[in-house]
Order: structure tokens, then C-alpha cells, then sequence
């Protein structure tokens, strides 16, 4: 829809996109969503106190589409797979869901994950010089302001750092429209040394075995 508008006003997606923001930032709470899911986010983004049940809603709503996602590219014909931009449109056409290509292909690359991603990242770690992989570790957490998710994950990176060696870098996606098109279903991401390792409910204890891991490469 917005690469649409954007062509018929001579505009860049990114401006189309800051101008859909502006809209959804007005009242009342939900105006310019471009599906119910979306809706209800704004919605819930602009209460006072968001609470435990709030904080399930955005999770569940990004973990239904991810499962969406999922179905339609295990059903694809793999002689002739759908392109990103096509399961966009299929989404949009079939289930109301408006969605960028960039966050249809970053959830088509976490469909694929397997085993040999693992054991890649793992050689990669191995590979570096002695004296790279002592260094400190860094994180980045993708966030967005009133996001109680994204404030418990800080808590919890906060927390480790009082056993493990890292920086921490926190960066809101909203200022940067290639993070906001990448991130908007999944905040908060963690992410160490450029590597995804969790989105969502961030939990204690899965971020202290990763750096465990990567502490011992």
C-alpha cells in the first residue's frame, strides 16, 4: 500500500512511512492502522499503564503473523518459491495484515534456521584470532519508548552484566526507518556481536547461556 501512495505522489517509501507515524501519533488512539492487529497495538501503545495482558497481546499478535509466515512458505511450491514482496501481498490479500517485505524476509530466515546456521556461527566464532574473541562482548537492544517488554529486557541484560564482560548499546528503531521496518513486529531484539539471539519475552537464562557460549570461544 505505501509503495503505492508513494509512486502516485513522487515520494520515497520512508517518507510515505514517517507520514503514516505522524497520522497514527494523532487521536484517536488506532486512527491510520492498516489492519485490526495493527490497530490494537496503537491502541494498546498509547495506554497509561500497560499491563501484563497488554504485553501478551503485542507478543501473541507478532508471534500469530511469524506462524502465518511459517505455514505459507512450508505450502510454497519449491520448484517456483514466492518472493518476499509476494507473501507481503499474499498476507495483506488473505488476512488483512499489513506487513513489509523486510520483515516477511526476516521471519522467512528464521523459518529456515536449522542446525547448520548453528554450526556456521560456531566455526565463524572459532575462526577469530585468539586475541578478538577475548575481547568484551556487545550487545544492542532494539527498542521503542513505552515499551514495558523492552524495559524488563534491559533489566535482565542489566542484571548479567554483573557476571559477564559486555558493552550494552540501546537503540530506538523509530529513529531509523530500515530498523523500524525490520523490527516493528519483534521489539525488543537483543542482539550479540551482530547476531540475533532473542526477540519478544527476553528470558534470563537463554541470553546467559549464549554468553556463556560466547565467552568460552
Amino acid at each position: 500500500m505505501l509503495a503505492e501512495l508513494a509512486a502516485r505522489f513522487s515520494a520515497s517509501e520512508q517518507e510515505m512511512e514517517r507520514g503514516l507515524r505522524l497520522v497514527q501519533s494523532l487521536d484517536p488512539p488506532g486512527v491510520g492502522a492498516r489492519d485490526l492487529a495493527e490497530c490494537l497495538l496503537l491502541q494498546l501503545e498509547r495506554l497509561p499503564e500497560r499491563d501484563e495482558l497488554a504485553e501478551t497481546i503485542e507478543v501473541a499478535s507478532s508471534a500469530q503473523v511469524k506462524s502465518i509466515i511459517q505455514e505459507l512458505i512450508a505450502a510454497e511450491d519449491r520448484q517456483a518459491p514466492l518472493s518476499d514482496q509476494q507473501l507481503a501481498d499474499l498476507l495483506h490479500g488473505r488476512y488483512g495484515i499489513a506487513i513489509s517485505r523486510r520483515t516477511v524476509a526476516k521471519y522467512r530466515g528464521a523459518a529456515a534456521y536449522s542446525f547448520f546456521g548453528e554450526t556456521k556461527a560456531i566455526h565463524r566464532s572459532l575462526m577469530r584470532p585468539v586475541k578478538e574473541r577475548k575481547n568484551a562482548m556487545h550487545i544492542r537492544l532494539y527498542t521503542k519508548t513505552n515499551c514495558p517488554l523492552c524495559d524488563k529486557a534491559k533489566a535482565v541484560l542489566t542484571e548479567l552484566q554483573a557476571d559477564y564482560r559486555f558493552t550494552m548499546e540501546e537503540i530506538d528503531i523509530y529513529e531509523d526507518d530500515a530498523l523500524l521496518e525490520k523490527y516493528q513486529l519483534m521489539i525488543p531484539v537483543v542482539e550479540l556481536d551482530g547476531e540475533e539471539i532473542g526477540y519478544g519475552m527476553i528470558e534470563k537464562e537463554t541470553v546467559r547461556k549464549r554468553l556463556q557460549r560466547a565467552q568460552n570461544s
